[in-house]
């Protein structure tokens, strides 16, 4: 999850951000090269992509289990933001298409 929205806040970015450091970096390096494309929470937290990595490769079960309630809400707080952000912007599209319609149509 968390490498998919460094890598969808990539494609926001485009040009913005140099592909061959970008992909020479690290992902918590990545994730500061992308702020502004990224919930804020993310950028100031880039951690939790160490603490993830970590789960996976080291961590015991148990520490997993422990650990799990604080690193799913920060996934649920990225993604509730990421979502806000897309609801924002399709109303903001809305308004626009409308504004322009009732342009169009009282010139």
């Amino acid at each position: 999850i968390l490498e998919r929205l460094v890598y969808k806040a990539k494609g926001a970015a485009a040009d913005a951000i140099d592909n061959e450091m970008f992909e020479r970096a690290r992902v918590a390096e990545k994730i500061k090269m992308l702020e502004g494309y990224l919930p804020d929470i993310l950028v100031k937290n880039a951690t939790i992509y160490g603490i993830l990595s970590k789960g996976i490769h080291e961590l015991s079960e148990e520490e997993c289990r422990e650990y799990f309630p604080v690193v799913k809400e920060c996934i649920y707080q990225i993604l509730g933001m990421w979502e806000c952000e897309r609801r924002k912007q399709a109303d903001e599209d809305a308004l626009s298409k409308a504004l322009s319609s009732i342009s169009s149509s009282i010139k």
